[in-house]
């Protein structure tokens, strides 16, 4: 064979080669286009640098953060007296309270006159029923009431259930203070009632307008001074203000003591038996004020 068809015979074989390996699909892996130093995923999977690493909770969210439990707690309900309805009421309260000590400081200054000045019952609890002072008696005495009802609401928040916290809206605190203050009402409508029907069978209406002429002068003293402590003492929270807690408290003590200081006298000024006065004040006095207690703990 000759040099000549040597070369012939390697370029067929060459190129039937070529042929070969043209006709034979050549497998490419599709993955090769977006990892072009990884032929397949499983090369990927082996070789590929670790694309996550695990860290712990305080190196991502920070030293002082918290494990949160699964499902997760719910929030302690707040004291229903800490709403927007009870919050307004009160600071409806301090605002009428300012607004009384601005426009009233001389009313105040005779109502301790009448408390301080010596004499009897009779000749120093007397009124112009016409006057700025009878008025000053009357706002001090809704102003009082008002203020009792939300006293009462701010003292009796823990007897309710947290189940129940967490039910009521937003303004329960203010309706159940606003219920508070009927009730109230309903007092002083049946304490007025009875006063007068005593009255009127006993031929005493003078000593009856004496002893309500002292309820309201203590009544409207008491407001006067308990008011500021009050105040404090329900705005701060539930739990505290022990301080503020402990003046009221006296405050209320003291007043008591008046009251039934001045209604004695005025009983013996007028030679009425000590036991008519024991009568009065468990008719007139105790008996409602007890009866709403009971009444309160057995809807409770």
């Amino acid at each position: 064979m000759s040099h000549t068809e040597g070369a012939i015979d390697h370029a067929t074989m060459t190129i039937d080669t070529v042929a070969t390996a043209v006709a034979v699909p050549i497998e490419v892996d599709s993955t090769s286009f977006l990892w072009p130093h990884y032929t397949t995923l499983d090369s990927l999977r082996t070789h590929a640098p670790q694309l996550f690493r695990s860290v712990s909770p305080e190196a991502l969210f920070g030293v002082h953060s918290e494990q949160a439990s699964i499902p997760f707690a719910h929030a302690e309900p707040h004291a229903h007296t800490a709403t927007t309805g009870f919050g307004l009421l009160v600071v409806a309260l301090l605002c009428l309270y300012a607004t009384l000590l601005y426009r009233h400081i001389g009313d105040v200054r005779l109502l301790l006159a009448h408390i301080t000045l010596p004499g009897s019952s009779g000749e120093r609890l007397q009124e112009d029923s016409g006057s700025s002072f009878s008025r000053f008696l009357t706002i001090c005495g809704w102003l009082g009431v008002v203020l009792a009802g939300a006293s009462i609401i701010y003292f009796t928040n823990d007897a309710i259930p947290n189940a129940w916290m967490g039910l009521m809206p937003q303004w329960s605190a203010l309706v159940a203070a606003l219920g508070v203050i009927l009730a109230i009402l309903a007092l002083l409508i049946y304490q007025t009632g009875i006063t007068a029907l005593i009255g009127l069978l006993t031929f005493s209406q003078p000593l009856i307008e004496q002893l309500w002429m002292v309820k309201r002068l203590l009544f409207a003293l008491l407001t006067i001074l308990c008011a500021p402590p009050l105040l404090l003492l329900v705005l701060t929270p539930q739990g505290g203000g022990g301080f503020w807690l402990w003046i009221v408290v006296s405050e209320l003590l003291i007043s008591l003591v008046l009251y039934l200081h001045e209604t004695r006298m005025l009983f013996i000024s007028k030679k009425i038996s000590i036991l008519h006065w024991f009568l009065y004040l468990c008719t007139v006095e105790i008996f409602p004020i007890s009866l709403l207690w009971l009444l309160a703990l057995r809807h409770a």
